[in-house]
Formats: structure tokens, sequence, C-alpha cells
């Protein structure tokens, strides 16, 4: 596929503190697609008992305008969505590894009742979507 999203959930592990760092990447290649919008990240943080820390999320680009940092929304059922709303992800590259890409990093915390401890083999529970508009279309 031309899209693609990869998770890298051991960037920082504070097992005594019970506080992480994960970093989400969506990458777009091949020249010949149209940009996407309406780019979503979604994150199953429920089943490893994790929540994102609100006003941690930081955007990284691989070029262009960096857009605001979207705040996570709660989905349900221990799901968060960083939603970009109409920034444009343009494709470059013959694949997603040297296309261009947007990427989340943000911390965690294990939810209240959850214990601290494992929090970095609880990382490894972590899941991840991407929905997306092409440029232009209502719909994915």
């Amino acid at each position: 596929g031309d899209i693609d999203i990869a998770i890298n959930d051991g960037d920082s592990y504070c097992e005594l503190c019970g506080v992480g760092q994960i970093t989400a990447r969506v990458s777009y290649s091949d020249d010949d697609n149209d940009p996407i919008t309406n780019i979503r990240i979604s994150q199953d943080l429920g089943t490893p008992a994790l929540e994102p820390i609100l006003g941690t999320t930081v955007v990284r680009v691989s070029s262009g305008a960096t857009p605001p940092a979207p705040v996570p929304t709660n989905a349900g059922g221990g799901v968060w969505v960083w939603d970009f709303g109409s920034y444009q992800l343009i494709p470059d590259g013959t694949t997603p590894a040297n296309g261009e890409y947007v990427e989340i990093t943000y911390r965690v915390r294990r939810t209240d009742g959850a214990s601290e401890e494992g929090l970095y083999n609880a990382s490894k529970a972590i899941s991840a979507s991407v929905n997306y508009n092409a440029a232009g279309s209502g719909t994915a």
C-alpha cells in the first residue's frame, strides 16, 4: 500500500513514575496519488490500560508547514483519536519508508486503578489505525 502507519512505542519509559512516550507516524508515497486530508490517527490504549496525557502531543512532518497539534478525543472503549482536520499530506517517494509523513509523539500514563509497573510491556498491546479522505472528496 501507499499509506502506512507505524508505532514506535519504545522511545521512553519511566516505570517508577508510570509515564511513557509513544510515536505514531503516517507515511504516504507514490507521486501519482492525490493529497490526503482529514487524517485521523486512532490508537487503542484500552487493552494496555494506558491513556494520553493531554497537552503533550507534538507533531512532526517531513516537509512543509507543521499543523497544530490535535487534542486527542476519547472515542470510547479506550480508543483515542487525533484529528488533523484540513491539513493535507502530499505523497512523495516510491515507498512509505521514503515518503512524506506526519507523526505524533505524546506521553501516556497508566489509567486509574492500573499498576504503574509493567508500563513498557503494556505498551506492546497498543494498536493503531489511520482514516483519511482524498483531498477534494467527502469519503475515504
